[in-house]
C-alpha cells in the first residue's frame, strides 16, 4: 500500500511538472487541454506518451541545418525578386494577402512566367513522370512519402536506374515509414547498383525517440527534372491498381502539377534541403544542372502563370500553410471550393469556415465517403452539424478513396500539394503546397473538383441532424482526440 501511495505522488509531482512545460510551450490551446487531460488521468502512460510525440522535436543538429539551407535559399531567391518575374504587382488585395503571409514565412514569393499542366489521375501520373526520366540530361531528383515498389512504380524504378547509367545525377528520398516496405524490399540495393543515390528521410530507432518525435514525417511528394521541369501534387509512388487493396477503401484518386519556371526553381529548392537535412556536411546536389530546355516544354496546357511555393513544416515554428489558408478563407468572396482525404479542422479553422458560410459565401466540402483511418473517419463526421447549420455544402465521394488535396478561392485562387486539412499536416509533417494566382488555370482546377462532386452524393441536414445519439456522442467523444490526431 505504501509503495502504492508513493508511486500515485510520484505520478502527480511528474506530471504537473510536465503540464507545467505544456503551458510553458503556449501550443495551440485545444492540443495543451488535450495533453493536459491526458497527463492527468493516465498515470505514466501520459508522460511517456508525452516524452514520445507531445513536443515537435526534430533533434537539435537537424534544426540548425534546416535554419541554415532556408537562409541560404532564402537569400538566393531574395535576389530575384526585382528582375521582373516578382508577382505582386500581378496580384489583387487578397490575393498579395496571401502571398505575403506565406512569402513572410519561407521567404519564397510569388512569381510570373511559369508554365503547368495539370496530372488528372495515375495514367497521366505514370506516362509524364517516365517521360521525363527518360528525357532527362542531368538530374532526376524524386521524393515521396510512400514508394511502394510494384506494379507501373517498378516502371518508374527501372527508369531511374537506366537514368543513372547513362549519366544522370539521380537521387530518390523517402519517408523511413511511410515507405518501409520499400526500404525493406530488394530495390534500394538494385538502385544503388545502378549509381542511384537513395536517402532516408527522417530515419526512426530507439535513441533518435529520446531526441526527436518519431512521427513527424516528410510528407511531401516532389520531383525535379534537369532542374527546370518539377512535379508536386498528393500523388505517392504507387499504383492504386495494388497500394492498398486489402484495406476496402477503393483506389487512391490523385491529382498533381507538372511545372516548369521559377517554381520549379524553388521546388528543386526544397528538394535539396530536403534531403541535405539528412547530412552533417553540405552535399553537391546542383552538379551539372542543365540550362537546355526541356524537350517536352510544348506539353504545357497553362502558362504566364503567377505562382508561389509554400513549404511547411515542424522546424518553421508556426504553420505558415495554416495562416495562409485561414487567410484565404476569411479573404474569400463568392466561394471556396475544398478537396480532402482528412478534415480535421481546429476551432479557429472551423470558425473561420462557418463565418464565411454565414455571410453568404458559398463553401463546398468534398471529402471521401470511406477513408482508411478510422479516427479521422468519425472525427471528420462530427464537424458535419456545425457545418451544415452555418450553410456548408458536404459531398462524399463514393467512387474510390479521394486523396487529392485542393482549395480553390474564387476561382483565381488555388492551392493544391500535399497537404491535408487536419493538424498533422499544419504542425506536424513536411508539406508544400502549389499556390496558384491565375484564372485560367483555377477553372481548370476547379472542374477537376467538380468531377469529383459528380461521383459523389451530398450530406442532407434534415438526415444528418436525425441521427441516432449514440452515433454521434461516439464521434463526439472521438472528436476529443483531434488536437493529437
Amino acid at each position: 500500500m505504501f509503495v502504492v501511495e508513493l508511486l500515485a505522488i510520484a505520478h502527480w509531482f511528474v506530471a504537473i511538472g510536465f503540464i507545467l512545460r505544456v503551458i510553458y510551450l503556449r501550443q495551440p490551446v485545444g492540443s495543451s487541454l488535450a495533453w493536459i487531460g491526458f497527463l492527468l488521468v493516465f498515470p505514466f502512460v501520459g508522460i511517456f506518451a508525452y516524452l514520445l510525440i507531445g513536443e515537435q522535436k526534430m533533434g537539435r543538429s537537424r534544426i540548425k541545418r534546416s535554419s541554415e539551407i532556408k537562409q541560404k535559399y532564402q537569400t538566393e531567391f531574395l535576389h530575384d525578386v526585382d528582375t521582373g518575374v516578382y508577382s505582386r504587382s500581378n496580384l489583387n488585395s487578397y490575393e498579395q494577402a496571401v502571398a505575403d503571409v506565406a512569402a513572410k514565412g519561407t521567404g519564397f514569393y510569388a512569381r510570373q512566367q511559369n508554365k503547368m499542366s495539370l496530372l488528372r489521375d495515375e495514367t497521366a501520373f505514370f506516362d509524364t513522370l517516365i517521360k521525363d526520366i527518360d528525357a532527362s540530361a542531368d538530374l532526376c531528383f524524386l521524393e515521396f512519402y510512400i514508394i511502394d515498389p510494384e506494379g507501373r512504380v517498378e516502371d518508374v524504378l527501372v527508369a531511374l536506374g537506366k537514368a543513372s547509367k547513362r549519366g544522370v545525377n539521380c537521387h530518390i528520398l523517402a519517408d523511413a515509414v511511410g515507405s518501409a516496405g520499400f526500404f525493406n524490399s530488394s530495390w534500394p540495393k538494385k538502385l544503388r547498383k545502378a549509381g542511384v543515390k537513395v536517402h532516408t528521410s527522417l530515419p526512426v530507432g530507439f535513441l533518435k525517440m529520446l531526441v526527436a518525435r518519431s512521427d513527424l514525417r516528410n510528407h511531401r511528394k516532389i520531383c525535379v527534372f534537369d532542374g527546370k521541369i518539377a512535379y508536386t501534387g498528393s500523388h505517392n509512388l504507387v499504383d492504386p491498381k495494388f497500394f492498398k487493396v486489402s484495406k476496402g477503401v477503393g483506389a487512391w484518386v490523385d491529382v498533381s502539377v507538372r511545372c516548369q519556371g521559377p517554381v520549379a526553381k524553388t521546388l528543386m529548392a526544397v528538394l535539396n534541403s530536403d534531403i541535405q537535412m539528412e547530412y552533417d556536411e553540405p552535399q553537391d546536389l546542383s552538379k551539372g544542372s542543365s540550362d537546355q530546355a526541356s524537350s517536352l516544354e510544348e506539353e504545357f496546357e497553362h502558362v504566364d502563370l503567377d505562382a508561389q511555393v509554400i513549404p511547411s513544416g515542424p522546424e518553421q515554428g508556426d504553420s505558415i500553410l495554416y495562416a495562409s489558408i485561414v487567410t484565404a478563407v476569411y479573404a474569400a468572396q463568392e466561394k471556396i471550393h475544398i478537396t480532402t482525404p482528412y478534415f480535421v479542422p481546429d476551432d479557429a479553422l472551423l470558425l473561420a469556415l462557418t463565418s464565411a458560410a454565414q455571410r453568404g459565401i458559398e463553401i463546398v466540402l468534398n471529402l471521401p465517403e470511406k477513408i482508411d483511418s478510422f479516427l479521422v473517419h468519425h472525427t471528420s463526421r462530427s464537424y458535419f452539424r456545425d457545418l451544415l447549420e452555418a450553410g456548408v455544402k458536404v459531398a462524399l465521394f463514393r467512387q474510390d478513396l479521394l486523396h487529392a488535396k485542393i482549395i480553390t478561392i474564387d476561382e483565381n485562387i488555388c492551392l493544391i500539394g500535399t497537404a491535408n486539412l487536419d493538424m498533422r499536416s499544419f504542425y506536424l509533417n513536411l508539406e508544400v503546397t502549389l499556390a496558384v494566382f491565375t484564372d485560367d488555370f483555377c477553372h481548370a482546377v476547379l472542374e477537376v473538383q467538380e468531377g469529383y462532386l459528380a461521383n459523389s452524393v451530398w450530406v442532407e441536414k434534415s438526415s444528418w441532424m436525425t441521427r441516432g445519439k449514440a452515433i454521434s456522442l461516439f464521434e463526439n467523444t472521438v472528436r476529443l482526440s483531434s488536437p493529437l490526431l
